[in-house]
């Protein structure tokens, strides 16, 4: 071939590309641009925070029983937080790169038609959650990419395959569980290929089995890190008394919300699933409409003979997730177990020729091919539901302030209020007839969850009484402290939050560790023998768990913390307060509440 062939296919191939580039490069600006306008909130301050104040053997064998992650995402956190890079910096570095990898692949190498693999990035889930979110579901993302790349060839190139399964075990248990599913349907193809006279001679020889042990070795390694303690939040705080309803929820009605739907799921499915798993019109919509989904993945599944990997994996997943733990994010998951199917599915253009199951082919010839375009009007249906989530979220993310840490620090340090006693509010929950009431918002913090707007919200908790609250009423966790992610943001580096790790600077991660009742009344009464603290953030009703007296101290509001959670199409409004102790008023003339509210001049 001379210069000017190879210049014209060169042409030829950027040409055919152009599309794919401007998408990729749009993907990658849109990124940047919510990296901007985005507040990180708990879920990936409370990483970065461990990766940087926790030791490297509490990363590896510690921590990983109770955040129920893997040690990897936390590792390479480590090498920017332990180095003083920025929370703001350091995190969306590590997570934008796993990101761009895996939005990389699926617009150029997925074996979809063009327009299919350029909007995908956008998603919802992709886009939102596990891009602009970061989390290590970035990670997901790029090895659910990565192994969809590599399974065609994953017989005669194993070790690059296994490789990619092997950062899918790293991500997450939901990784961990998938990339399990995958390597038991490859083991029985390896089985099947091998089988005969001289089967274990031929079997030890072949490097895949050989990839197929060092997995499962890795895999029992990654298991025995992240099981988790019998005191572990996850596995104390959520209620498990409804695990047939959370079954209905993951096993019939997750595919439509994760891409259509949504039927109110936010928070914890496990303390949450009985309210929307029901005969509403909304969940009799998800409940066909999934249906519907099963049907299309299936039929795509047994015409490319991959059913297998959908029938085994998938509900695998969703029985771990109905019994084990999921919130809403969680979701999103599916979204990207779905897009290796099909990827796979439609990369085996050389497979033997294929035929639709019976009752399909009859109703392609009465009704023209009626299969086909009915795939392709749930294809549709999801890609412009899932975008529309995208634009919606994109801009209430912008417009709404969506976290309180940032703002709540500058708070604190602009009035100089970390020089007071303060303590934060922590988890509890009500104890009725000898057992605990799972009721969602029963837990102190942000949890009043409200479709109302700023407007709506008229201070109609200005003034506050504290509620006499016994301890002895309350199952409490008092180590899992509310709003300590403030101090991620601290100038100094300091912990002023006097119940968070006792004040410990070096400790600025929440352990996760439920305490025993016996441990949680001592840490309680300790607290109060500290006397009435000068600031609360949040619910100044710990006072009477704290054994306090609460007839004998008064709190009043001096800022309320306003947020705006977005999630898909709409907005969640929360908010609570910062107190004060009414007899150190006097210390200022004016509070930041008085910006907030009536423009008051001065509080007596």
């Amino acid at each position: 071939m001379n210069e000017t062939e190879i210049y014209q296919t060169v042409k030829t191939y950027e040409k055919k590309r152009t599309f794919e580039w401007i998408a990729y490069l749009l993907f990658i600006v849109f990124s940047i641009v919510m990296f901007f306008f985005h507040e990180l909130w708990y879920d990936e301050i409370q990483t970065y925070m461990l990766a940087k104040d926790a030791s490297f053997h509490e990363l590896f064998f510690v921590a990983t029983h109770y955040e129920g992650h893997p040690p990897l995402f936390a590792l390479l956190l480590s090498i920017f937080a332990k180095t003083g890079v920025p929370v703001d910096i350091g995190l969306r570095i590590v997570s934008f790169s796993f990101s761009l990898i895996g939005a990389y692949l699926l617009i150029f190498k997925a074996p979809f038609k063009k327009w299919v693999r350029c909007l995908l990035p956008f998603t919802y889930f992709i886009f939102c959650q596990y891009t602009v979110i970061c989390r290590p579901y970035a990670m997901m993302f790029a090895a659910f990419m990565l192994a969809a790349c590599f399974h065609k060839t994953r017989n005669e190139r194993p070790i690059r395959y296994i490789l990619s399964l092997y950062l899918l075990c790293l991500c997450s248990s939901y990784g961990l569980l998938f990339a399990g599913c995958f390597c038991i349907v490859w083991t029985v193809e390896i089985f099947k290929s091998l089988w005969g006279k001289g089967f274990f001679g031929r079997l030890v020889k072949d490097k895949r089995f050989w990839c197929l042990v060092g997995i499962l070795l890795g895999a029992l390694l990654i298991l025995y890190l992240i099981y988790p303690k019998e005191n572990a939040f996850a596995t104390n705080f959520y209620n498990r008394e409804h695990p047939l309803t959370a079954m209905v929820y993951t096993f019939f009605m997750m595919p439509a919300d994760a891409m259509v739907t949504d039927v109110g799921f936010f928070g914890s499915l496990q303390n949450l699933s009985y309210q929307f798993v029901n005969f509403s019109p909304l969940s009799i919509g998800a409940y066909i409409l999934t249906i519907l989904i099963h049907f299309v993945l299936y039929t795509v599944t047994y015409v490319h003979h991959k059913r297998r990997y959908y029938l085994l994996a998938y509900p695998a997943f969703a029985a771990f997730a109905a019994i084990g733990y999921m919130c809403n994010h969680h979701i999103g998951i599916t979204v990207l177990f779905f897009v290796f199917l099909t990827w796979i599915c439609y990369e085996d253009k050389d497979a033997e020729k294929r035929t639709l199951p019976k009752q399909m082919l009859k109703l392609n010839e009465q009704y023209k091919n009626i299969t086909t375009k009915f795939a392709w009007f749930i294809l549709l249906l999801c890609m412009a539901m899932s975008l529309f989530w995208t634009v919606k979220a994109c801009y209430n993310d912008i417009t709404h302030e969506v976290w309180y840490a940032k703002s709540l620090n500058q708070i604190f340090e602009d009035y100089n209020l970390t020089n007071y006693r303060i303590v934060a509010d922590w988890s509890y929950l009500p104890i009725k007839d000898g057992k605990i009431v799972y009721a969602y918002g029963s837990s102190s913090g942000l949890m009043e969850e409200e479709e109302e707007t700023e407007e709506d919200n008229q201070f109609d908790e200005f003034f506050y009484d504290i509620t006499p609250m016994a301890p002895e009423d309350y199952y409490q966790f008092p180590t899992l402290t509310n709003f300590a992610d403030i101090i991620a943001y601290n100038s100094e580096g300091k912990n002023y939050i006097s119940n968070f790790n006792d004040g410990d600077d070096h400790k600025r991660y929440i352990e996760h560790a439920c305490p025993s009742r016996e441990e949680a009344d001592a840490y309680c009464r300790n607290l109060g023998a500290q006397g009435y603290p000068d600031i609360i953030i949040g619910d100044p009703n710990i006072v009477g768990l704290m054994g306090l007296d609460v007839t004998k101290q008064a709190y009043f509001p001096i800022y309320e913390i306003r947020i705006f959670r977005p999630y898909k199409y709409y907005l969640t409004y929360q908010h609570s307060f910062v107190y004060l102790r009414t007899d150190l008023l006097k210390d200022r003339d004016r509070w930041p509440i008085n910006d907030q509210v009536f423009k008051v001049e001065t509080v007596q």
